[in-house]
């Protein structure tokens, strides 16, 4: 998936997080959208061609050496660490770390791993095992049609409700004739 369909997905992603989980503390919006776009991209650093890949290519170089690409930097083993690293590190616990940021990271990698899983060649979330997971029976062949559901999903997450309402609306009067 391209740098931009990763973002536009993360932004979806954040949509789903902010409207529909009942969140029982503050959020600082801001931090959360730009932590989540910032590290949506961070998984491909496993390829050297890739936005964030192309500004670390010494790190880039090795991982996709030793790992490959959607491997390692795409397993639930990665995200279980950065999780671990992110909420339980305790050197990290005296920074202060606003909470709308841990969540915003951690939003933002699964947020790559989920888009990816929508390609043909699916990502290795079992990683070290070898299997590719991708959703079934959903494949995403061009770079237009990522773009085009992505947008799509942002569209649908903001204006859900509004869509509803409209949707009622609509089924009532026909419902009356």
């Amino acid at each position: 998936m391209s740098f931009s369909n990763h973002l536009i997905f993360s932004l979806f992603c954040c949509v789903i997080f902010i409207k529909y989980l009942n969140i029982n503390f503050n959020i600082n919006l801001l931090n959360l959208i730009i932590s989540c776009l910032f590290v949506s991209l961070l998984p491909d650093i496993d390829h050297n061609n890739s936005f964030i890949g192309s500004k670390f290519k010494y790190i880039s170089y090795y991982i996709f050496k030793y790992f490959g690409h959607r491997n390692i930097t795409h397993s639930f083993i990665f995200l279980y660490l950065l999780y671990i690293f992110i909420f339980h590190y305790k050197y990290l616990y005296y920074l202060n770390i606003d909470i709308s940021v841990k969540y915003g990271i951690i939003i933002g990698y699964l947020s790559h791993i989920l888009a990816d899983m929508f390609t043909i060649k699916g990502v290795n979330i079992f990683w070290p095992l070898n299997f590719n997971f991708k959703f079934p029976f959903i494949y995403i062949k061009s770079k237009k049609l990522e773009y085009i559901v992505c947008i799509y999903l942002l569209f649908i997450s903001i204006f859900w409700e509004n869509l509803i309402c409209i949707l009622k609306i609509l089924f009532k009067n026909i419902y009356i004739i």
